[in-house]
């Protein structure tokens, strides 16, 4: 996977497996968590999903632009 190869050189080569590690649990618990937590709100509170949806991606889409932002190598 090319995320786990990123992750592995961004890593300080004395915490590379640190970082390996946390980068995979993180990969392991929403892969997880994410079927569960799509499958109970959507039988339960389907108006509640699309909400949470809406910010997730409005969530995502602004770091995005301040990730970009405070890039070093964005001219």
């Amino acid at each position: 996977m090319a995320a786990t190869a990123i992750s592995a050189t961004a890593a300080p080569p004395g915490s590379r497996g640190r970082y390996l590690s946390l980068f995979n649990l993180t990969w392991a618990l929403s892969t997880i968590a994410g079927p569960l937590l799509v499958g109970a709100l959507i039988e339960h509170h389907a108006a509640l999903f699309w909400t949470v949806l809406a910010l997730l991606v409005t969530t995502g889409g602004l770091s995005y632009h301040l990730a970009a932002r405070w890039s070093p190598t964005t001219p």
